[in-house]
């Protein structure tokens, strides 16, 4: 310990609190000539009269024969908080850059279940035909995810129409319908896959045919599908 740079630093406290040594000497219960000897370095205070000044000049004991007040040492909290602050930033960073990707990955999933579910889920074809007898335009048939609808139409013709027979050919001759009403709307529901399953979509379309049988004969031609939507 330096007694001088204690001494010193006695004197300051006495000198900030505005005492003299006689008044000192007397806050602490000691002659002036102690408190006198104290801050020439002759002296050193006793415990008491160390926690006594410690408590009237507001310091610690530590401080008093250290012969100055500790700095505190914040260097390290003020380096480390732009550390910490861009650390922190980098992690925010990082973490809103996950959530973008992550949100731009479920909006491009959920586009292409949605295109993959919905592309060319309708399809619109528009039907015609012609012989020498007969003529049929403007007949439709749907497909959709859910149901089938086709009407075939009216048809205009020069001869008695004993039966029409829609069919359209895969491995063998599919019947569609056979009746005399061409203005029918037949309506599949493609969950029971009966009359216009769309696993057949492609053959329908291009291996449909209508059998007209007469009185006294029959014709059958083969249909044009044109696509419409």
């Amino acid at each position: 310990m330096n007694s001088r740079k204690i001494g010193s630093f006695l004197t300051e406290l006495r000198k900030e609190a505005g005492f003299t040594q006689e008044q000192l000497a007397e806050q602490v219960l000691v002659s002036r000539e102690n408190v006198s000897k104290w801050e020439r370095g002759i002296n050193l205070p006793s415990h008491e009269s160390l926690l006594a000044l410690s408590k009237l000049y507001g310091v610690s004991i530590n401080e008093i024969l250290l012969g100055e007040r500790e700095k505190l040492d914040n260097s390290k909290n003020h380096d480390s908080l732009p550390l910490n602050v861009e650390l922190n930033k980098k992690k925010v960073k990082k973490v809103t850059t996950i959530l973008i990707f992550e949100l731009i990955l479920i909006l491009v999933l959920f586009l292409a279940y949605y295109f993959l579910t919905t592309y060319k889920a309708t399809s619109v074809y528009l039907i015609n035909g012609e012989s020498d007898n007969f003529k049929i335009q403007s007949g439709l048939i749907v497909f959709t995810k859910k149901k089938t609808f086709l009407k075939l139409g009216a048809i205009e013709t020069t001869k008695e129409i004993k039966e029409y027979e829609l069919f359209y050919k895969k491995d063998k001759d599919i019947s569609i319908y056979k009746g005399l009403d061409t203005n029918y709307v037949l309506i599949n529901i493609n969950k029971y896959d009966k009359f216009l399953p769309t696993k057949d979509m492609k053959e329908i379309i291009n291996n449909t045919y209508l059998k007209v049988t007469y009185e006294d004969s029959e014709e059958i031609i083969k249909l044009d599908f044109e696509k419409e939507l």
